[in-house]
């Protein structure tokens, strides 16, 4: 998500989506993040799961007390 705010000319300018600076020059490669470090961090976040998905557990989804071993012979 790129946030942005408008300056006094009117003009929008950019958000970095990590740190929320403003991003000075725009590197289209970076976008919509302001330096290398916080796109990086961001990717971070999203591979150690600390980002997500909002989910409701449904009740017919839930784990059970389960195990295979239940069904052998003793």
């Amino acid at each position: 998500m790129l946030v942005s705010l408008t300056n006094s000319e009117g003009q929008r300018t950019p958000k970095c989506s990590h740190c929320n600076k403003a991003i000075v020059s725009i590197e289209p490669s970076l976008m919509p993040f302001c330096s290398q470090r916080c796109k990086e961090l961001d990717l971070s976040n999203w591979l150690t799961e600390s980002y997500g998905m909002p989910f409701e557990s449904d009740a017919s989804t839930e784990s059970t007390d389960y195990s295979p071993y239940d069904d052998e012979d003793q």
